[in-house]
């Protein structure tokens, strides 16, 4: 969600760890030209290789960057 009254554009880094904290896999979502206030769903980490489906499953996830601009 943008939660300015401007429009933004945005860069999201996310992380899937496993229990020890050790990184699974990355992924990457853009939101283009979001309005003030507006929300946007987006779906990530939707093609993974297939020995990581179980981890990614009991993973947790992590925003690690995100930049506006």
């Amino acid at each position: 969600k943008n939660i300015t009254d401007k429009k933004h554009s945005y860069n999201i880094h996310i992380e899937a760890v496993d229990a020890n904290g050790k990184r699974i896999a990355d992924d990457y979502v853009a939101a283009n030209d979001l309005g003030g206030n507006q929300s946007q769903d987006f779906k990530a980490f939707e093609i993974v290789e297939e020995e990581k489906v179980e981890s990614l499953k009991q993973a947790k996830f992590k925003i690690i960057e995100a930049s506006s601009y």
